[in-house]
Formats: structure tokens, C-alpha cells, sequence
């Protein structure tokens, strides 16, 4: 796991990647996320570092919390998504 925000978020996007492809749908998909990080100030580097990942694509509703620590040690930042998939 990466030390540093940056790096966090790429890999917790790279694993919502994984989960996406596994239940077949894409980022345009995607109509809700929720972050919860304990640097709420850096919008920036978190939405560079989302960017760098969907290639730009459209973000969604989004809430960012800020929080005091995460369960995993070290962990800066946690995402969940939430996917429209049009099968009912």
C-alpha cells in the first residue's frame, strides 16, 4: 500500500476498477460516491489522483467525509461507489 494520498486513492480506484469489471459496468455507471478520508482538505489531490484513473471521466454525486482514522492502519482514504446497471 502506498504512504501517501495520492497513491491511496489510485489504488482504491484501481480496485473499484476490478469490482466494475467483475459486475460489468463502467465509470459512466457510476451515479454515487461516497469518500471518507482523514485529509478532507485535499480535494485536489484526491480528484487529481480520480482523474488519473477513469480518464477524465464525468464525476458523479459525490460526498467527501472527513474522518479521524480508517480500520487498516495506515489507510488514508476509503471510496465506495454506487452503479446503475440497467437490469433489474
Amino acid at each position: 500500500m502506498s504512504e501517501d494520498l495520492h497513491g491511496q486513492t489510485v489504488g482504491a480506484m484501481r480496485n473499484l476498477e476490478i469490482a466494475m469489471a467483475a459486475a460489468g459496468v463502467g465509470w459512466d455507471d457510476i451515479v454515487r460516491r461516497t469518500i471518507y478520508t482523514i485529509d478532507p482538505t485535499a480535494y485536489d489531490v484526491i480528484t487529481a489522483a480520480i482523474d488519473e484513473v477513469t480518464g477524465g471521466a464525468a464525476h458523479p454525486a459525490q460526498t467527501l467525509v472527513g474522518i479521524t482514522s480508517l480500520a487498516v492502519p495506515g489507510c488514508l482514504i476509503e471510496i465506495e461507489c454506487t452503479a446503475v446497471t440497467g437490469t433489474v
